[in-house]
């Protein structure tokens, strides 16, 4: 039976909310018997609200992805925006607390309506309306780009000026890819060509974002250490920190935001997202089938496609160093060059590791 495109983008989100209702379920199930056992003195309707608030942060965030992917019909560039999206609204949330400028940004932000009035502990906030505003505002506008939008087609319909028009933009973009798409390698580039751009900037963007607000803690390095100290070591550790006094240096404020937190998320979600395409999603795709059948050996197009990945996660990496070091010089966070090198390395290789994985 004929399909309209509004009702694919409403069964595909409804499909989406249903596989991810069960992982909050479950989320919710060990928050209560947590709060049970461990007597963390926790209202259900606390619980409650604080997972539904998270249902609809996540489900935001998946029609915010299907809504850029219906416009662009980009797998890649939808993922890319969604994250950058949703690692930026944290840092926003979290970097408000020391700046009023940016408190009055970080309010509009997904992060901030979800966390809006400590939800376990107060109960449902306007916050939780405002999330599942958004998600509707996100299915209409998915809803309107996937009716306007061309289907991809390099078939020119009789009497159709714009589709002829598209099919010959279609075929010399073909004729200037020509020399990537001959290989495994050109190819994985080729389609990513667009995302590793808003990828780029997004991990920059959490690099500058954090350097910024270097010089408005060190100006209240006594309060800063006066809440470190509230907290036992333990704490810290839980979250990858040896040492909590590392926090009070320059390099161990930047470190812990951007080399071991929300640079680190976001690295690895694109490198397992690459990684998980490559291979897996290709043959699910029914592509590998023509892969397979050129006079290509299996090795080399996993080499190739490892060397995809390799080399777009060096480009994150070369641009997060570029970004760091110009911020160490004009910021003037005293980190040497050597360092700067180190920790970004570190962090691409971490990239490949699981992305190879």
């Amino acid at each position: 039976l004929p399909v309209c495109r509004e009702r694919v983008i409403l069964e595909k989100s409804a499909a989406m909310a249903a596989l991810l209702l069960p992982i909050v379920l479950a989320f919710a199930g060990v928050l209560f018997m947590g709060n049970a056992v461990a007597d963390l003195g926790l209202s259900m309707r606390g619980i409650l609200a604080a997972n539904v608030g998270l249902f609809l942060l996540v489900l935001l965030h998946g029609c915010l992805a299907m809504a850029v992917g219906a416009a662009t019909g980009s797998r890649a560039l939808a993922a890319a925006i969604a994250a950058t999206v949703a690692v930026g609204s944290f840092l926003l949330h979290g970097f408000g607390v020391f700046d009023a400028a940016v408190r009055r940004v970080a309010i509009f932000t997904p992060y901030d309506w979800y966390f809006r009035e400590m939800p376990v502990l107060n109960g449902f906030s306007d916050g939780h309306a405002i999330l599942a505003a958004s998600v509707a505002l996100m299915l209409g506008a998915a809803m309107l780009a996937f009716r306007r939008r061309d289907l991809q087609t390099t078939v020119a319909l009789p009497g159709s000026r714009r589709r002829r028009g598209r099919a010959e933009a279609s075929r010399a973009t073909a004729l200037r890819s020509g020399r990537l798409l001959t290989s495994v390698f050109g190819k994985s580039i080729w389609l990513r060509r667009r995302s590793i751009i808003v990828w780029a900037l997004g991990l920059c963007g959490i690099a500058a974002l954090t350097m910024f607000f270097w010089p408005m803690l060190k100006g209240s390095i006594a309060e800063f250490q006066a809440i470190v100290d509230m907290f036992p070591r333990e704490v810290f550790a839980a979250f990858g920190m040896s040492d909590p006094n590392d926090l009070l240096t320059a390099g161990g404020f930047v470190s812990s935001r951007v080399y071991a937190s929300a640079g680190l998320i976001l690295v690895l979600a694109f490198a397992i997202g690459m990684g998980t395409a490559s291979i897996a999603g290709e043959e699910r795709r029914g592509t590998m089938e023509l892969q397979l059948a050129s006079p290509l050996t299996r090795r080399r197009i996993l080499l190739e496609a490892f060397a995809a990945m390799l080399t777009l996660i060096a480009v994150l990496g070369l641009a997060l160093c570029v970004v760091m070091a110009v911020g160490n010089a004009t910021i003037g966070l005293d980190l040497s060059l050597e360092s700067i090198v180190a920790a970004t390395t570190g962090l691409a290789l971490t990239g490949v590791f699981f992305g190879a994985l």
